[in-house]
């Protein structure tokens, strides 16, 4: 594929000193060449000399200007190439700029096909293309999602396991919800706020390392996951206020963003 990006390299580079034949130079006699509708030189055209008329009017046009390839992203037997288009047509004294996606189809060291698109990402996604940022900020979310999730599920998985290991926890625990939900008399006790702590302190530290894991970065995901469970956080403080001491409030929401950031970074980004 190195090679197809150096054919395409030099193509540009000749494109650009206005050598035509050093344009098409690798491209397949039977070469098919489409350029996007609404464009001054679009249509469909067939074969080398055909293709090789196209790109020499269109070019033609110019008095100055160049059309650099910003980026190449392969795909398969295809090239995007991502262009930054400047030049000023003849008998004009404004400059014209603006971007486009051009895409190569190659066999066996040959461009068979040359379409160009109106801007890149039509390019991209019509050679199956995801752009990486949509696929960064969609792995983002679905990080963020399963930290936050996976919070959720370890705090009730572990509190009913610790309470079948220690009735006492159990007991405690469902009479704090009932109290919560319907109001009442409750006592708290020391040992098990403690315990609330440090199990919503390790659970958070696990739904961090979550989040980086499926986002495959260890920084936005856990942030953001740690940001939802401080929210959720401030929300449990609200409704059971009045029925655990300050202290505990303020340590359990406050240690909930920063170990879900901690979590993140014991996980590599990928």
């Amino acid at each position: 594929m190195e090679a197809d990006l150096n054919i395409l390299r030099d193509a540009y580079a000749a494109l650009n000193r206005g050598d035509i034949a050093g344009f098409v130079k690798d491209f397949d006699p039977q070469i098919v060449r489409i350029e996007f509708e609404g464009s001054p030189m679009a249509g469909e055209f067939h074969g080398i000399e055909a293709v090789k008329e196209h790109v020499t009017a269109g070019r033609s046009t110019w008095a100055e200007g160049a059309c650099e390839p910003e980026r190449f992203v392969t795909a398969g037997d295809k090239v995007v190439v991502c262009c930054h288009v400047r030049v000023r047509l003849k008998d004009q004294t404004e400059w014209l700029e603006g971007r486009t996606g051009d895409v190569f189809t190659f066999r066996d060291g040959k461009v068979i096909e040359f379409r160009t698109f109106a801007d890149e990402q039509e390019a991209l996604e019509w050679a199956g293309v995801r752009d990486k940022k949509e696929i960064f900020m969609l792995r983002v979310v679905l990080g963020v999602f399963a930290g936050f999730v996976g919070w959720l599920i370890l705090w009730i998985g572990t509190e009913k396991i610790i309470s079948a290991l220690w009735p006492v926890f159990g007991v405690y625990q469902k009479a704090f919800e009932e109290v919560v939900k319907n109001g009442g008399e409750f006592t708290a006790d020391t040992t098990m706020l403690i315990t609330h702590i440090v199990l919503g302190s390790i659970v958070s530290v696990a739904a961090g390392a979550v989040a980086a894991f499926v986002a495959g970065e260890n920084s936005k995901a856990p942030l953001i996951a740690g940001c939802l469970l401080l929210g959720m956080g401030l929300a449990k403080a609200v409704m059971s206020w009045q029925y655990v001491p300050i202290w505990y409030h303020v340590i359990f929401t406050a240690a909930l963003l920063p170990m879900a950031i901690i979590g993140g970074r014991l996980i590599n980004k990928t």
